[in-house]
């Protein structure tokens, strides 16, 4: 009796044996099938399925989600991100192919950076770590960036020497530690919150203005007005013997034309802590002729440094212009509704986006959006002496 228990148990273990190696061989082929050059470096990945991508590297770490359909910045209190660029690295990663595979000991992963941050020892320079994740925060795709391998420097001078000429790539590792050299060199993938921030702020159509007003506590409202866009500017009130200053007020459209942003303002912290007030706020209101509004409330700076910020807060609003049966250009009624209707839904876009938000700008900016009555003055020129007949 135990002779047949010896048996049977002799036959478990050698069948035991036979299915972990026969596991092991499809898992080599399968890795060997998948490390043909020309294959792709995640087969299985369904970018569609992505839902949050954190990128981290020795100096920083941005994550963004995806949240009521649209891309978020986590570290930048939820503002949203820039499509374009989630969009290119999610595309990327998904298309990449293996250039070379790579055989690499500890060493070598330590001098290509496919190390990544807080795994690397001291002294040892990490590489940029990318994880997609889906909905649930289930990892679906893992990737370490390495150096930037450069096609035309001499094969023999890169740690792992290929004849690849012509063109740069990357030295990249994914999370089963299957290393490889990639064609794509993946510039422009920033670690900074900043850099994916969806920077598309206002952008006032300056050559439809035909009023301009500043309101501040304390001080008498200020209005620039002209009766069809293209128009002078006139100031009202305006001293006689004083002209207005050409060039600060077209410093004044180009700024409103094209205004940016350098960070968000944490929506937490009450407005007036960083200079958003009645009693120091400046508000700029910006009137085109079709009726379209634009609103802007511009703080002072918390600090006096030279990088100090400004807090700004945007709005828009739509006042129906009143237009006859048939404008001058001899537009159907049809016509005006279609593009009164086009400019309401641009104002309810801008407010969607921006009206929640207070915005941190420059200085430069700053100055140039809160003016004073006398900065929009200045000395009239000289009258020219008349030329001497004599001479």
């Amino acid at each position: 009796m135990k002779s047949k228990n010896l048996v049977i148990l002799l036959i478990v273990t050698i069948l035991l044996v036979a299915f972990a190696y026969y596991r092991d061989s499809q898992q080599r082929i399968r890795t060997t099938d998948a490390a043909v050059p020309g294959a792709a470096v995640f087969p299985d990945l369904d970018i569609n399925r992505v839902a949050m991508l954190a990128i981290s590297d020795s100096r920083a770490t941005t994550t963004v989600h995806r949240a009521d359909d649209r891309w978020q910045v986590s570290e930048k209190h939820g503002y949203a991100a820039d499509f374009r660029n989630v969009r290119d690295l999610l595309l990327r990663i998904s298309d990449l192919k293996i250039g070379r595979p790579l055989h690499l000991d500890d060493g070598l992963r330590r001098e290509l950076h496919l190390v990544r941050p807080g795994a690397a020892g001291p002294g040892i320079s990490s590489g940029k770590h990318i994880v997609l994740s889906d909905a649930a925060g289930k990892p679906l795709a893992t990737l370490t960036l390495g150096k930037t391998f450069h096609g035309d420097r001499d094969p023999q001078r890169e740690p792992v020497a290929f004849q690849w000429r012509g063109a740069d790539g990357r030295y990249v590792k994914t999370h089963t530690g299957d290393a490889f050299l990639v064609s794509d060199p993946f510039q422009g993938v920033a670690s900074e919150p900043d850099e994916w921030l969806d920077h598309r702020f206002l952008e006032v159509p300056t050559h439809t203005l035909v009023a301009l007003e500043w309101r501040a506590f304390g001080h008498t409202p200020i209005r620039l007005s002209r009766q069809q866009p293209g128009d002078p500017w006139r100031l009202q009130d305006a001293p006689e013997d004083k002209v207005l200053d050409t060039k600060r007020i077209d410093n004044l459209t180009r700024a409103l034309r094209s205004l940016s942003f350098e960070d968000i303002a944490d929506p937490s912290i009450p407005p007036e802590k960083i200079g958003l007030s009645e009693t120091n706020a400046v508000t700029l209101k910006a009137h085109s002729d079709d009726g379209r509004q634009y609103t802007l409330l511009i703080g002072d700076a918390a600090t006096t440094d030279d990088t100090a910020l400004y807090p700004l807060r945007v709005s828009a609003a739509y006042d129906l212009p009143f237009t006859p049966a048939s404008d001058t250009n001899g537009k159907p009624a049809k016509d005006r509704a279609e593009t009164m209707h086009q400019h309401v839904e641009t104002v309810q876009r801008i407010n969607e986006r921006l009206r929640d938000w207070i915005y941190l700008i420059d200085a430069d900016t700053a100055q140039k959006l809160r003016v004073s009555r006398n900065d929009l003055l200045t000395e009239p020129e000289p009258a020219r002496e008349p030329d001497d007949p004599g001479e």
